[in-house]
């Protein structure tokens, strides 16, 4: 295929042309995915909240039924305070049925779980009779809700005796009438998350085979689409990456480079020579050695220094952080230099990782770091003692390379350091403290220390 002549604009012309298209198509397609997603969603969040409002009514009902027989038990008046809390206030019951027809017009469970709540109330009848018949029998109605005093009580229940009453009102929440219409209320809730899970599942199929044909033509367009792609790589690569690795490769041998490939490239590969390419990449290597310690990759000595300059007291918010690795002579002694090597680099690297990308994280001496942390001011201490806990766990975790390593960390902030005192003396005293106080922790300088 002789195309060396083509130019990279007519190839990027047409490369446009059918990215666009095809994008087209695949946000088309997408569009109609994503709504039929959304239909499933909806379909299933639907179900969530029904089966959480058969849950709901069921429950309070239960609940209602728990408080009026510890209220009758007890006498305590928090259950019965409980109790009506639940009716006038929470009323899961009513949110459950409304919930229920927000999410559900047509289907046969609407009705059901408005049956549940008729029965729900009619239950209600009996506990307040059993609440009243319990108040009057131990002498209490001046303490009693006003619903329960609006129950009016049969004849045969007002010539009871007293403790008559009370048994009365215990036996109502526990009789088998009363358990015969608690069951009527599950029947009535089962039989609507049945229906409601029949028409849910219809509508889940439904829906889902509207998403699988949609998804179906996703992956026809993201087919092509990669087709495309392909076709526009073998283009790419014959009349650009290739030539592009083969001026590589003469500026790696110092030859000139051969003229090939697109017409731009044939232009460049006249204009430009290896030299001043070669020439580029030492002065960017240069530049990286001459800022960079040699063993850890971050910010040497020279660029601390710098740095101090711009960064001092006065001139910009900053806080310091000194740390010496404990014990690092031992470390050397006992593992070896190799080992110690690799201690540096895991204390720089832990410290590297956990501070922001605009601090500026220095190996100062042998087994000495430090950061300059712009921005921060003594009302960041707690969020530098986090960061110390996160350096100082990491790097006790030692292994099989690698020994457990502790740290001495000394801060100062440029807002709080002693007068006539540089910021890393400040720094530099609080480390000292930590040194002297048995090493493995980290202090803060403060003008009261």
């Amino acid at each position: 295929m002789k195309s060396q002549g083509l130019r990279i604009s007519t190839l990027s012309l047409i490369s446009i042309i059918a990215t666009v298209i095809s994008t087209i198509v695949l946000v088309i397609s997408i569009v109609q995915c994503s709504a039929e997603f959304q239909k499933l969603k909806v379909t299933i969040k639907h179900y969530m909240a029904g089966e959480g409002a058969f849950r709901n009514l069921e429950g309070a009902s239960d609940y209602l039924t728990e408080q009026v027989r510890l209220f009758v038990v007890t006498g305590d008046i928090r259950y019965e305070k409980l109790y009506f809390n639940e009716v006038n206030t929470n009323k899961r019951r009513e949110l459950a049925v409304e919930g229920l027809k927000e999410h559900y017009e047509n289907i046969e469970a609407v009705p059901l779980i408005a049956k549940a709540l008729n029965l729900s109330n009619e239950l209600m009848q009996t506990e307040l009779r059993a609440m009243r018949l319990y108040f009057e029998g131990t002498g209490r109605m001046d303490e009693a809700a006003p619903e329960i005093k609006e129950v009016t009580l049969s004849m045969q229940d007002q010539e009871l005796s007293p403790e008559e009453k009370v048994k009365l009102a215990r036996k109502l929440v526990v009789s088998e009438s009363y358990h015969a219409q608690k069951q009527g209320i599950r029947d009535c809730v089962s039989l609507s998350l049945i229906n409601m899970e029949d028409y849910a599942h219809h509508e889940n199929v439904a829906n889902t085979t509207r998403f699988e044909k949609s998804f179906l033509m996703l992956n026809v367009v993201g087919v092509f689409m990669i087709f495309l792609q392909v076709f526009m790589t073998v283009f790419i690569v014959y009349l650009i990456v290739r030539p592009l690795k083969s001026y590589n490769r003469s500026i790696s041998d110092g030859k000139s480079f051969d003229v090939r490939g697109a017409l731009e490239l044939r232009k460049l590969a006249e204009s430009y020579n290896s030299v001043f390419e070669d020439n580029q990449a030492n002065l960017n290597l240069l530049r990286h050695k001459a800022e960079h310690d040699a063993l850890t990759n971050i910010y040497n000595r020279n660029v601390f220094d710098r740095l101090m300059d711009v960064y001092n007291p006065g001139n910009a918010r900053f806080a310091l952080i000194v740390f010496d690795v404990d014990f690092f002579k031992g470390i050397n002694d006992t593992h070896g230099h190799k080992t110690g090597d690799l201690v540096l680099k895991k204390v720089a690297d832990t410290i590297k990782s956990v501070f922001r990308k605009s601090d500026f994280p220095c190996r100062i001496g042998g087994d000495e770091f430090a950061v300059i942390m712009v921005n921060s001011d003594s009302t960041q201490e707690a969020m530098l003692n986090d960061i110390c806990t996160r350096i100082t766990n990491s790097l006790r975790q030692g292994d099989d390379t690698v020994p457990e390593i502790t740290l001495s960390i000394g801060i100062a902030f440029s807002d709080n350091i002693e007068d006539g005192a540089t910021i890393y003396e400040c720094a530099d005293k609080a480390l000292y403290h930590v040194k002297k106080s048995g090493r493995n922790g980290w202090s803060f300088f403060s003008r009261k220390v």
